[in-house]
């Protein structure tokens, strides 16, 4: 500062500003650590000695240089040195803000930012108080001008700094309520900017809006529309009752109160003035007024809010992890001011559980959706009670159960799940916070669950054991210690007259019993010798019985909910039950007696139902029986593994009695080999199961099939078809002669029928067909990619999503058909192509799979008439990208250029080729000149 102090002397008392002002232009343009230093030393001499001339004379000379356009060190350091200057000194910068402006017309996208910046550190800066804010009204606009403008930048970084000053803006007291419409269309449609940082800046903006909104003077600061509607409605309706609607748009509430002026002419009946509503409460009117235009443009910021929220909802599928935390941020920002589609973003953002990438950043997402949705719906506020803040968590909990989707369900699990690991985590590591989810808010969740009283609300009692089965996916010590409440309630009346109740009830029975049940149990075997799992039970317990009378129930009704609720039995009772083959045999001759030899003209009457409903048991049981017998074979070769480490041990100890312990082994593993136990449990698939003399299925594989033909023959009702083609299906997948002997059944299905449920549940079926027998698959694949192009959605997507997972598992070879699922990326329904895209952006994952059939696609694509040249380029846009290493690139870089120099090439094809190769990021520059020389080789 002394140094500081010396110049400054030498200007205001030696003359000296002609060499000062050259060698602090040197000094700014030559070093980089200068400017910051430059800028305190003009504001000493502004504030100390009341000298600008140096500032302004530094300031013209940069205003009239023209920096190179490759020059970056210049303007980097010239713009350092104006954003110092505004923050050290503002209102000395603005006296020559005409001279640095003009900057923003200039090249250097590094100068406009710096402008950027310090017309923002100006503006705040003259807006601190009142008298300012009248001083420099006119400034004011004009540096938000200024700002608003760059928002429109050609550069990414100037739009970024426009956004970000705009933000900083809003944390002034003042709310410049009349720029804030402005600020808040701009906000929006940064969200739709194609550079991330920009969407972030935006985004950052809008809910900066929120936090400073200025509607919070008369009822609070909550942003719900609807309730701001009323409002204005309410208002409007006061204002009628006052002024007659013919006569309410011309009054002039700015005329109200005005005296009339007798010697000024006036056209009749423009203005309703004070004369013309006699008797009335002027101020009233006015009053009325104000508040109707304070209500309008609150419901245009909420509106603008919810078409941001919109926006900011298809950011969660960006590739940028700080974008998605940010919109994340957004929705529970806007929760809190009640905004009501930032539920729909709370909801969107659940998804997010399943995301991928390296593991710190999915870790990070996923974390970041745990806090938010834990200071959503896993806390109460400090000032309640524990058992109201366990009867408020469980009441959030169980409302996101409302009207949720499948898919919304199913990442609410998922979400749970972690949320209870954390919760183990911290109790393993002795860490005594609150938990996540505690044992009073379970307690609650089965309160509300057993209560029958109509206190309770159906879809209450719903969501309790939605979230209870979620739960105990994590812990299923949780289902195991309702048993006696889902006997009592879902089990019992209550379920029976809301099978969705039951539906639910059976998946958390489901649970009671771990996932690991198979690999405890040989445990427990080796060291108790107990036959079963002792934690499963009896085919005379209770449950199980109470689960039979679910299965059995209902058969004279066609209501469509019994079938999930017998799914979810039957999934119940081979899970939780010790015999679950000799539970379902009696089931099953139970129901064929029922339904073949009652002569209950009720039933009669409703034949088809029943006989659907026989279908459907049948089909499911084979199905579950193929996974029981898996888990014998699991269980099988874990005992085995066990009895040889257990051999091994006792031969290396000293005091075992080999003798015994050897035979007691033989016991448990048994004398089998595990390929021999094997090729038993394949053999009783194969040929048992649908052949056997003593299987019970077998007696219903002939009329299965009998029944696909009659179906095909048009002599069935809609129910039944669905029902015998899932059974057939089903029968298919249990074994593979019977596979290929009905596999011209349902291909035909696939082709024929016009209902798009038996076409999708056909789709389905060869999926499954494709995982459990490959080979018969193989030559039949064609039938599943011509569903993509069905005439109904549904069975798109259904397609899709099943092509898709076989793919990218492994279980179909990617041949040239793929290209059919490059034609779905210009699908007209959208969620087609968002499907189509996570299939490629997928298997860009896998090796270099996007590379091996990259050329397949292009020729296919080239020689289909049916492509439109437009869709052609959309689609490899998105392809192109996806191969990404440089090895891979110069290989079709060079396939490409061959087929662009062959002589037989026509215009189209070239046009084609030349595209796709502009397309990829190649270092040839043969290949440009070749492309440059146009169309010579093309007649």
């Amino acid at each position: 500062m002394e140094l500081f102090e010396c110049i400054a002397l030498a200007v205001k008392n030696h003359q000296q500003q002609a060499n000062v002002l050259t060698s602090l232009l040197q000094l700014l343009i030559y070093f980089d650590h200068l400017p910051e230093n430059l800028a305190e030393l003009l504001k000493l001499l502004y504030d100390k000695y009341n000298n600008s001339f140096l500032t302004e004379e530094m300031l013209k000379d940069i205003s009239a240089r023209d920096f190179n356009a490759n020059d970056a060190k210049g303007p980097k350091l010239v713009s350092n040195f104006i954003i110092k200057l505004s923050q050290v000194s503002p209102r000395l910068l603005l006296k020559q803000f005409s001279l640095v402006s003009k900057f923003l017309d200039g090249e250097s996208f590094t100068l406009r930012c710096g402008i950027i910046e310090a017309t923002a550190n100006v503006l705040m800066d003259i807006s601190r108080t009142e008298e300012d804010l009248e001083r420099h009204s006119t400034q004011i606009q004009s540096l938000f001008d200024l700002i608003e403008e760059r928002v429109m930048d050609v550069n990414p970084y100037c739009r970024y700094r426009a956004y970000q000053s705009l933000a900083t803006i809003t944390e002034l007291d003042f709310k410049f309520t009349k720029r804030r419409p402005n600020m808040t269309k701009l906000a929006v449609q940064g969200l739709k900017d194609k550079t991330s940082m920009v969407r972030r800046r935006a985004i950052l903006l809008v809910s900066r809006l929120i936090s400073t909104h200025p509607f919070d003077l008369l009822h609070g600061d909550q942003l719900g529309l609807k309730e701001w509607i009323k409002r204005r409605d309410l208002v409007q309706s006061q204002l009628d009752e006052i002024i007659p609607p013919e006569l309410n748009g011309q009054v002039d509430v700015d005329m109200l109160d005005a005296e009339e002026d007798e010697d000024e002419e006036q056209e009749p009946q423009d203005v309703v003035t004070n004369t013309e509503i006699e008797g009335e409460n002027l101020v009233n009117i006015k009053r009325l007024k104000l508040t109707l235009k304070y209500y309008n443009e609150a419901i245009t910021f909420i509106e603008r809010v919810h078409e941001g929220i919109g926006y900011a909802q298809q950011l969660l599928n960006s590739k940028n992890k700080s974008e998605i935390i940010d919109s994340m941020n957004l929705f529970v920002l806007a929760d809190a001011y009640g905004i009501e589609v930032a539920r729909q973003g709370v909801r969107s953002m659940i998804h997010l559980v399943w995301a991928k990438g390296n593991n710190d950043e999915a870790q990070a997402i996923q974390s970041h959706l745990i806090a938010c949705y834990k200071g959503l719906f896993f806390e109460a506020p400090s000032n309640l009670t524990e058992a109201e803040a366990n009867t408020m968590i469980a009441k959030s909990l169980i409302s996101l159960t409302y009207g949720a989707t499948l898919a919304e369900i199913t990442s609410l699990e998922r979400l749970l799940c972690l949320a209870m690991l954390q919760q183990q985590q911290q109790s393993s590591t002795a860490d005594f916070s609150r938990p996540l989810i505690s044992s009073g808010v379970i307690h609650m969740l089965w309160r509300i669950y057993g209560t029958q009283g109509k206190e309770i609300s159906r879809s209450q009692r719903r969501g309790a054991i939605i979230i209870l089965g979620m739960l105990a996916r994590a812990d299923h010590e949780i289902a195991v210690a309702g048993i006696d409440t889902i006997v009592k309630i879902g089990l019992g009346e209550l379920g029976r007259h809301d099978l969705t109740l039951a539906k639910y009830t059976c998946i958390t029975l489901q649970r009671s019993v771990p996932e690991n049940e198979w690999s405890d149990a040989a445990k427990l075997r080796e060291k108790s010798g107990f036959v079963n799992n002792p934690k499963k039970f009896s085919s005379s317990h209770e449950v199980i019985q109470k689960l039979s009378g679910l299965i059995m129930m209902n058969c004279s009704s066609n209501t469509i909910e019994w079938f999930g609720v017998a799914e979810q039995a039957i999934n119940a009772v081979y899970d939780i039950c010790d015999s679950p083959d000799e539970v379902m045999s009696s089931l099953l001759r139970f129901k064929m007696s029922h339904v073949f030899f009652n002569r209950d003209p009720e039933i009669e009457d409703n034949g088809d139902a029943a006989l659907s409903q026989l279908l459907f048991i049948v089909g499911h049981v084979a199905l579950k029986t193929i996974v029981y017998l898996e888990k014998c074979e699991l269980q099988f070769k874990k005992n085995k593994q066990e009895s040889e480490k257990s051999k091994a041990a006792e031969k290396n100890s000293k005091n075992s009695k080999a003798n015994d312990q050897d035979h007691d082994m033989e016991l448990i593993g048994g004398g089998t080999s595990e390929d021999d136990f094997t090729e038993a449990v394949a053999y009783i698939r194969e040929r048992e199961m649908l052949y056997g003399e003593n299987s019970l299925l077998a007696k219903f594989g002939p009329m299965v099939a009998a029944l696909g033909l009659d179906i095909l023959d048009g002599h069935r009702s809609n129910v039944i078809n669905i029902a015998g083609m899932l059974c057939l299906a089903k029968f298919m997948c249990v074994s593979s002669k019977y596979c290929e002997d009905n596999l011209p059944i349902l291909m035909t299905m696939l082709d024929r029928f016009d209902d798009p449920v038996i076409r999708s549940n056909a789709v389905l079926a060869l999926g499954d067909i494709a995982v459990s027998f490959n080979h018969i698959m193989d030559d039949n694949t064609d039938f599943l990619y011509k569903r993509l192009h069905d005439q109904t959605p549904m069975v798109q997507r259904t397609c899709l999503m099943t092509l898709t997972f076989l793919i990218l598992a492994g279980q179909v070879k990617v041949k040239e058909q793929l290209s059919e699922m490059a034609k779905c990326l210009e699908d007209p329904d959208k969620r087609i192509a968002d499907l189509a895209k996570m299939f490629f952006l997928e298997l860009s994952t896998k090796d270099n799979a996007i590379y091996n059939s990259f050329i397949d696609i292009f020729s296919t694509l080239c020689a289909d008439e049916n492509v439109e040249s437009a869709e052609f380029k959309s689609i490899f846009r998105f392809l192109a990208p996806l191969v990404d290493k440089e090895r891979y690139i110069k290989q079709l870089s060079e396939k490409l250029h061959a087929r662009l120099i062959r002589t037989d090439i026509d215009k189209r094809t070239w046009d084609y080729t030349a595209f796709v190769l502009n397309l990829l990021p190649h270092k040839n520059e043969e290949y440009a000149k070749v492309i440059a020389d146009g169309y010579k080789n093309v007649e």
